[in-house]
């Protein structure tokens, strides 16, 4: 059967099959990375064998290209995590150290509700 490239999806189906995830993935990872990520240091860790299968299923899946990149990924996201809740340690410690306010309950979320508003305006 002779395939129409004029249709989008079949230039779409093609570039899909053409480029697979993992290739897509590990190109996007390598151009993000920061230089000192690319002098890489070995680590061997020790799982007990429900994670180690686990660990090894993830890369099969095409979306990490092997455990290495799985387990960078995940340092990745507890980093940005911890650097998220850091942040919102800083706003809990701000907001007790200003002290007790004065408004109600009802006007706090009046405003709330008005800069919410605002924002879905524009």
């Amino acid at each position: 059967m002779r395939q129409d490239w004029r249709r989008p999806e079949t230039a779409i189906s093609a570039c899909a099959n053409f480029f697979s995830r993992s290739v897509l993935t590990n190109f996007a990872k390598f151009c993000t990375l920061p230089s000192k990520e690319m002098n890489m240091a070995t680590m061997n860790i020790s799982l007990p064998a429900p994670m180690k299968e686990w660990v090894e299923a993830q890369s099969r899946t095409g979306r990490y290209s092997n455990a290495s990149d799985y387990v960078r990924d995940l340092i990745r996201k507890d980093q940005e995590r911890g650097e998220k809740i850091a942040a919102m340690q800083h706003f809990v410690d701000e907001g007790l150290r200003s002290g007790v306010g004065h408004r109600s309950q009802e006007a706090l979320f009046a405003e709330a509700e008005a800069r919410s508003m605002k924002r879905k305006i524009g």
